[in-house]
């Protein structure tokens, strides 16, 4: 793929970045936003970036994506689109630490409806990774009950649960665990910077949402 087919790519992830920013802030304050300002409320555990950090992330993620699949325009554009849902729950998570789901239904049927044009086959392997996100984070999900009845801490809720199954129909099946994966390992090096940097306690609850959105925008990538 061309330098110049690259750097579109990475103009308009620029101008998408800034959109999905926007939509952020509207559904995280309800509606009642009206400026352009970049507003990083609550999100104890996900740390606040600059606006622009943000948006040449998201840049250098679209430029990055026709880098590596320019040859297969479908794929790319089915990239981007999973992108919105992605990075606006990324975003809200992180603020507000609330997943919305109406979110997590629109981005799972746009995986499913994804997966069914591109035939039987690959509808199956997102409902696979649909069943197989939902399970996992299902159980840790089951497991956080028991310790948050302990510790009184929660480390995540049921919106996770919900995000892990909406991944797992955009990844499919084939990269169900690595998105996931990545995700729970971001999380975790992010748990020790934070720790060290003293922005949150032991036993304070890490915004997973984050994260895992993360993950599944990597394994959309590579």
């Amino acid at each position: 793929m061309s330098l110049g087919w690259i750097g579109l790519g990475g103009i308009l992830g620029l101008f998408a970045a800034a959109a999905i920013r926007n939509l952020a802030l509207a559904r995280a304050t309800n509606g009642t936003f009206r400026g352009r300002r970049w507003v990083p409320f609550a999100g104890a555990g996900a740390p606040a970036l600059p606006a622009i950090l943000f948006e040449l992330g998201v840049g250098l993620y679209f430029a990055l994506l026709v880098g590596r699949h320019g040859d297969d325009p479908g794929r790319v554009l089915t990239v981007i689109l999973f992108s919105i849902p992605l990075l606006v729950l990324l975003l809200v998570d992180a603020w507000t630490r609330l997943i919305h789901t109406n979110l997590i239904a629109g981005g799972l049927g746009l995986g499913l409806i994804a997966a069914a044009f591109a035939g039987w086959p690959a509808l199956g392997r997102a409902v696979a990774g649909g069943l197989v996100g939902l399970a996992i984070f299902g159980l840790f999900y089951l497991v956080a009950e028991f310790i948050s009845r302990r510790a009184r801490v929660v480390p995540f809720g049921l919106g996770d649960v919900y995000l892990a199954a909406m991944i797992g129909t955009m990844v499919r099946f084939d990269r169900v665990f690595f998105a996931l994966f990545a995700g729970i390992l971001l999380a975790a090096l992010a748990s020790v910077v934070l720790l060290f940097t003293r922005r949150f306690g032991a036993r304070q609850p890490l915004s997973f949402g984050p994260y895992l959105c993360a993950g599944a925008l990597a394994a959309l990538v590579v």
